[in-house]
């Protein structure tokens, strides 16, 4: 500065500095291209290094391209100056700051973007045949259509799990289906507003098996979705290898033997048949009366539903 007569003239060409710090609620965020996400309530500071301070001629806060009023105050004994905002619900807040001091000299400008979420993703899964046996066995392939409502979403995040195996709990070969891969692939979703749709060329389950299926996705701010979880059966294919056998106990043929036939011995049946996806649930055995049997033990025709084992 320089003193002539009763003006004094001030030589600055420094630039003013700004220094930006932020405090989320429990310390929680996430910064990801160059965003901030956050669940809670975040407070903003700003610290400008500037000697020629002047309130008059304060900076510009700007949040969503309107301003904010700060209250600006000095730090003893420094030439820095301190202001603060707080930022509260849901919603992007785009965070702008502008300032040239009184010789003209232009701060950088200033921009960043905090995001506040603190609503969890919500899964929607359907699937295109519902027409299931014992609630969860089904006879055609099934495709199912994903659908994850988030504002924030971010395909490669999410994790998808399914698993096949066959009755007796040996893997079933599905690598090639790539389900994981296609869930994490954002060229396989199709967005509306909030709600992403994967699409369903890659979600089809036609190999016979038993299919596990697990759903997660925690979003930007780390919120985290209630966990998707199924199992269900594919197997077109009808129990095959059907085999009937009778067999009589030792006993009952050395009694039928020594009376001379007038005693008949019961007959064990064992009906066998085997399929390697979903298992037998049960057999349907029909059987006729014999001409000249008695009526004390079984009807001249009849049908049994048998429960497998």
């Amino acid at each position: 500065a320089k003193a002539d007569a009763n003006k004094v003239v001030v030589v600055d060409d420094i630039i003013p500095v700004l220094d930006v710090q932020y405090a989320f609620t429990d310390g929680q965020y996430r910064e990801y291209n160059d965003i901030y996400y956050t669940q809670g309530e975040t407070k903003v500071t700003f610290t400008i290094d500037e000697a020629n301070f002047d309130v008059a001629s304060k900076p510009v806060v700007t949040v969503n391209e309107e301003n904010r009023e700060v209250t600006w105050n000095p730090t003893s004994g420094t030439d820095k100056w301190v202001g603060e905002i707080t930022l509260t619900g849901n919603g992007d807040y785009a965070i702008k700051v502008t300032f040239a001091d009184k010789s003209g000299n232009v701060m950088d400008t200033y921009e960043k973007t905090v995001h506040i979420d603190n609503e969890a993703p919500v899964f929607d899964v359907t699937y295109d045949n519902n027409e299931a046996r014992n609630e969860n066995n089904y006879k055609a392939d099934r495709t199912a259509t994903v659908k994850i409502t988030e504002h924030n979403f971010k395909a490669d995040e999410v994790v998808l799990t399914v698993t096949a195996k066959d009755i007796n709990g040996n893997s079933v070969d599905i690598a090639f289906k790539e389900y994981a891969d296609y869930a994490k692939n954002p060229t396989n979703w199709n967005t509306t507003g909030d709600v992403h749709t994967l699409k369903t060329n890659g979600m089809k389950f036609d190999i016979e098996a038993i299919y596990s299926v697990k759903l997660e996705y925690t979003d930007l701010a780390e919120n985290v979705a209630e966990v998707y979880e199924t199992e269900f059966v594919v197997d077109k294919t009808d129990a095959g290898n059907i085999k009937i056998e009778y067999s009589t106990s030792v006993l009952d043929e050395v009694i039928e033997r020594i009376t001379f036939g007038f005693y008949k011995a019961p007959v064990t049946v064992t009906v066998t048949a085997e399929d390697e996806t979903a298992g037998v649930e049960y057999f349907e055995l029909t059987y006729t009366k014999e001409a000249g049997a008695s009526n004390v033990n079984t009807d001249t025709y009849k049908t049994e539903k048998l429960t497998a084992v």
